[in-house]
C-alpha cells in the first residue's frame, strides 16, 4: 500500500518454477483483476527463468495497493519459486 501521493518505479521479478502457459503477468492497482497494460509481460518461459516488468505509476491519494498478477487466455497455473516486488519513491 502506498502511503504518500507522488511518483513511484516500481518493479517486479517472478521466477516460475514449471513451464509456464501462455499468460500476461502485470501489477494490479486497488484490487483490480487486470494487470496494468504499462505494466504487462506477456510470457511462455521455461522453469527458472526470470520474467522482469516495471512501471512508472503516479498515485493522486494514499492507500493505493500494489500487487503482482497473472491472467491466461488458456488453462494452467503459474507455478513460481520466487516473488519480487520492488516500490520506489522517485518524486512527491
Amino acid at each position: 500500500t502506498l502511503t504518500q501521493p507522488g511518483t513511484y518505479k516500481i518493479t517486479y521479478i517472478i521466477v516460475p518454477s514449471t513451464t509456464v502457459p501462455q499468460s500476461t503477468v502485470g501489477l494490479s492497482f486497488n484490487g483490480s483483476n487486470t494487470p496494468s497494460a504499462a505494466s504487462t509481460t506477456a510470457i511462455n518461459a521455461s522453469p527458472n527463468t526470470p520474467i522482469v516488468g516495471q512501471e512508472v505509476y503516479t498515485t493522486t491519494s494514499p492507500g493505493t495497493t500494489v500487487r503482482i498478477i497473472g491472467t491466461s487466455p488458456t488453462s494452467g497455473t503459474l507455478n513460481y519459486s520466487n516473488a519480487n516486488l520492488s516500490i520506489i519513491k522517485v518524486s512527491d
